[in-house]
């Protein structure tokens, strides 16, 4: 067989929805190509390695081609299984088509990473960020018979945190809703529901440029438009400490996926955080943190009162706390 071999694929990466997205592809291509799955196998990576041999090895049945995928095989067999595997993956006939799919990331280490490196073709399925998520987000409006422009699909993409699932069924629902008229922010603003971040990006943005109004503006209306205070106050403490974090991660890296790996955070969250950083200093931060730490005792021991009934105490106590940040 030779090197690259276009009928052995290894998908994996940290995006399972392009992940799921190019299975999809492969499949839906492979039935109506041949005119239906009677070849077409999906196996657990748990199956006995034996099985998956033969599998992979049979010809195809009443028909030119056949389709096997198999899941999770680096995290359902054992480092033998696995050399066996790897021994006998080059006798796969050119009519049947391999599909390893991993969820999480393969050992680089194994004997059969390195096969496959020599003869598949590796596709890694990294979560789309910028300029490439915002792309994406246009040709899915196409592909729904909408239209959406770049700023409103940067819009969009930055209040469902870039998550690709809720992304795609949004542009559907969105693209039905406003078709043939083009996506606009209005449209946006009423159907999708965003999640709590990007206004506490938005909060956290006005602290740090010490716009007091904005930051009390920003969090009435998340108030109003029903999010529980102590939901907004532990997103707000949960950023100020991602942005320490953040500060502190710099010191040895720059990059956002360099950050984002020794934190252990999402890239895109982490890529969305980072302007935010450039208004505050470390002991800045360390002060702001400090005060919503006193904030948080104070509700602990009853210093300051709350409950669903009555809120105002809290209310007074973030709004104060805003007040002296960007005084």
């Amino acid at each position: 067989m030779p090197p690259s071999s276009p009928n052995i694929v290894l998908l994996f990466g940290d995006d399972p929805f392009r992940i799921k997205e190019k299975l999809d592809a492969w499949k839906i291509a492979f039935v109506q190509k041949y005119g239906g799955d009677i070849n077409l196998d999906e196996l657990d990576g748990k199956t006995p390695i034996d099985n998956i041999l033969r599998a992979t090895e049979a010809m195809p049945f009443l028909g030119e081609k056949r389709l096997v995928i198999v899941k999770n095989l680096f995290q359902g067999q054992d480092k033998d299984a696995l050399k066996k595997f790897a021994e006998n993956i080059e006798k796969t006939p050119e009519t049947c088509t391999l599909i390893l799919v991993e969820e999480k990331a393969p050992d680089e280490r194994t004997t059969l990473f390195k096969k496959l490196q020599k003869i598949a073709r590796l596709e890694d399925c990294k979560p789309l960020t910028g300029a490439l998520l915002t792309e994406w987000i246009q040709k899915k409006a196409q592909e729904h018979g909408g239209h959406i422009d770049a700023p409103n699909a940067l819009y969009l993409s930055q209040i469902t945190e870039g998550d690709m699932f809720t992304l795609d069924n949004e542009i559907q629902k969105l693209a039905s809703y406003s078709s043939p008229n083009p996506i606009t922010r209005a449209a946006i603003d009423e159907l999708v529901q965003g999640s709590l971040s990007p206004s506490i990006f938005r909060l956290t943005d006005s602290l740090g440029q010490k716009r007091a109004k904005d930051a009390i503006e920003t969090f009435h209306q998340l108030v109003k438009r029903g999010e529980e205070i102590p939901g907004i106050f532990g997103m707000l403490v949960r950023q100020i400490r991602l942005i320490l974090q953040i500060l502190d991660a710099q010191k040895t890296t720059k990059s956002a996926s360099g950050i984002a790996a020794k934190l252990k955070q999402n890239p895109y969250a982490v890529s969305q955080i980072l302007p935010a950083c450039r208004n505050f200093n470390e002991a800045e931060l360390k002060t702001i943190y400090g005060k919503l730490l006193k904030i948080d005792r104070d509700l602990k021991t009853g210093e300051i009162r709350w409950s669903t009934t009555d809120q105002t105490e809290y209310l007074l106590a973030i709004e104060q706390f805003i007040i002296e940040v960007c005084g």
